[in-house]
This record gives C-alpha cells, sequence and structure tokens, in this order.
C-alpha cells in the first residue's frame, strides 16, 4: 500500500509542483481493488484482483474498461456462447466465427442457453459478496439482448437463489433456493414465472431439466451412497432412482452417478448409468467420474452417444467411455461455473488467464 500511496503523492505533485497533494474521493463499479497507477492526476488507471483494468479518467461519465477480467461462467447452444466476465459485462458470440454479436451489462457469475441460443438466463454474480447485492435473475433475448424477464433476488432477502439452470428449449428454469416455506426447488416457466413443480423439503442439492422442460430430475444426497434422484413429469410424481442426476441426455434419458463407500473419505464414484423417464435401466457407460455434481452446471449431450464434462473438459463416449476430445492446453477456472461448455463446432473454456475456443 506504501508504494502505490507514494506513486499517487507524485503523480498529484507534478500536476502543480510545490503543491501539497490532495485527496480525491471516487467511487468505482468493482470491487476488491488491488492496484493503482497514474501519470497525472487525471490520467489513472486501477484494477482489482479479478483482473479488471478500469480507466479513472471515465468515472465522470460512462465508465471504460480497459478488459474484461476473469471469466466466471461459459454457456454453449449450438451456433453461440456466452461469457460472463467480472467486469460486469456479459459477452455473447457466434460460434462459427468467433464474432462478438452482442454486449449485455450485468453481472453474472452463472449462465444458462437454450439450445437454439435464443433465450440467455443469466443469475446475479455471487463472486463480490455484500458488493454484489442482486443475485436476480434475467432472460434476454438473444442477439439482440432485450431482456424479457426478471425475477428478483438480493443478497440479504429472503428466500436467496443457490443455483439455477434453464432447458433447452428456454421455456422452463429451474431454481434451488434458501429455505422457503413455499418451495425449496421449484421449476418455473420462464415468462410468467408460474410453477410447474415445487419441492418443499429443503433436501433437493440439484435439479436437472429435459431440453423441452417437461421433465425435472431432483437429487438429494448429492455424490454419496444415499443419493436418490425422483424424476417428475409435468410437475407430477414418476419415479425415484439410485444416484445423483447429471443432466437429460434428450427428452427421455438422464445420466446419473453411483457412490459407494469404502474406507476412504469422502465417498467414491462406483459408476454412471442412464434411466429412461419412467425410472428404466436403460445401460451403464464405463465413462469416468465427470465430477460434474454441480447444481447449475449439468453435462452437455453432443451426440446421442456422447456427452461433455465442463469439470473434466472432456468429450466421453456412452458406449465405449473412450474420450472422444481433450484439449493439450490445461482447463481451469476461479469456479466450477467458468470451466467450459461445448457448441457444435467446438468448445470453450477458460486455461489460465484466456479462454480458448477449440474445434473437436
Amino acid at each position: 500500500m506504501s508504494d502505490l500511496h507514494e506513486d499517487l503523492t507524485t503523480a498529484l505533485a507534478a500536476v502543480e509542483p510545490g503543491a501539497a497533494p490532495v485527496e480525491v474521493d471516487h467511487t468505482v463499479p468493482i470491487a476488491y481493488l488491488s492496484a493503482f497507477a497514474a501519470s497525472s492526476a487525471s490520467s489513472w488507471v486501477v484494477g482489482n484482483q479479478h483482473g479488471v483494468l478500469l480507466d479513472g479518467s471515465s468515472l465522470a461519465g460512462q465508465p471504460r474498461f480497459l478488459d474484461y477480467g476473469a471469466a466466471w461462467s461459459i454457456a454453449g447452444s449450438a451456433d453461440n456462447f456466452a461469457i460472463a466476465t467480472a467486469s460486469g459485462r456479459i459477452l455473447y458470440f457466434d460460434a462459427t466465427t468467433n464474432a462478438l454479436v452482442s454486449t449485455l451489462n450485468f453481472p453474472s457469475s452463472s449462465l444458462a442457453l437454450s439450445s437454439d441460443g435464443s433465450v440467455l438466463a443469466a443469475a446475479g454474480s455471487t463472486h463480490d459478496a455484500q458488493y454484489a447485492p442482486d443475485r436476480s435473475i434475467k432472460l434476454y433475448s438473444m442477439p439482440a439482448g432485450t431482456l424479457v424477464s426478471s425475477f428478483p433476488f438480493t443478497l440479504t432477502s429472503s428466500p436467496t437463489l443457490q443455483s439455477m439452470v434453464l432447458s433447452g428449449s428456454g421455456t422452463v428454469l429451474g431454481e434451488i433456493l434458501t429455505s422457503n416455506s413455499t418451495c425449496d426447488s421449484l421449476a418455473i416457466t420462464a415468462i410468467g414465472g408460474s410453477t410447474l413443480w415445487c419441492d418443499d423439503t429443503g433436501q433437493v442439492q440439484g435439479v436437472s431439466l429435459s431440453p423441452d422442460g417437461t421433465l425435472v430430475a431432483a437429487s438429494t444426497a448429492v455424490a454419496t451412497p444415499n443419493a436418490v434422484t425422483t424424476i417428475y413429469k409435468n410437475g407430477s410424481l414418476v419415479t425415484s432412482v439410485p444416484g445423483s442426476s447429471l443432466g437429460w441426455l434428450d427428452n427421455n434419458r438422464v445420466l446419473a452417478g453411483l457412490f459407494t463407500t469404502t474406507s476412504a473419505q469422502p465417498p467414491v464414484y462406483a459408476s454412471s448409468v442412464i434411466y429412461d423417464s419412467s425410472g428404466n435401466k436403460l445401460s451403464t457407460p464405463p465413462i469416468p467420474s465427470l465430477d460434474n455434481f454441480v447444481p447449475d452446471l449439468p453435462v452437455q449431450a453432443v451426440t446421442a452417444d456422447s456427452v461433455y464434462s465442463p469439470s473434466l473438459n472432456s468429450i466421453y463416449s456412452l458406449t465405449s467411455g473412450a474420450a472422444l476430445w481433450q484439449s493439450a492446453s490445461p482447463s481451469s477456472g476461479i469456479s466450477f461455473s467458468a470451466r467450459g461448455a461445448v457448441t457444435d463446432p467446438e468448445v470453450v473454456f477458460t486455461s489460465g488467464s484466456v479462454v480458448l475456443a477449440e474445434p473437436y
């Protein structure tokens, strides 16, 4: 801190030789500041721990960012992908050309895209704690970026949003909330917010939606030997099956992971299983643990016989279990939701301080 103070003092004194330094306070739109540089009192930049750089001289009007900072969430559809950045901007790209199509100003740390890329769901950022109190879910019509629906949540009001998923159709939202007397977990219409399914037990830790939004797979005791996934059709109970849901492969198949206990702790992955929408076991694909039991980060079906794991940044065959695609570049991210997404032509993922788009 002393070095930064000395640099600022020198810069201000240089404006008026011999004049005493003058303190000027500025409110900046980024949290957790960690760096400062100036050449004069009117020419200075500030940065934060998420890698965001801000032109200080722009604060009198529209703030001007010099970069995007860390990638906090990546979502993919057939032809598009979106990246939520630490600068509070969401970037929407054409996956065929990797050209930037739209920029939305909403700080988010969890994104989801419909299968055709026409609907983008963004949940308010959780990375800056009290400095980012807006935890609302906003739905945008893309590529125009028109706000079509909003569901308000805040850091301090009850209930608070824990996780969010969007059906491939873009018509249904799945939510897990903090304890609430009405619904702790629910599926609602993306426009209007009508409740389609509701759970008030407080036991659901993961919600997966079928592509058309008619089926819900709700998992309890996730990633443990006691995990159970309950399947609902149009809000009505169908059946319960062992395992933790990893996501729907299509409108009739859901992938789940099974765990067992050994002398080691915590429980270890045993196998995967594919159930149909009635709970019948269809197959036990010989895939490794996808390490993907994160409520807002389901696996993505690539083809009828292959699936992409954001956590492992790999595409696996559901028949042979073989890795069909893996990048030579290491995958990384400051959160699970920043790891990656798949589009038709490529996989988009974080690697170090950059986001890469690689064909598969």
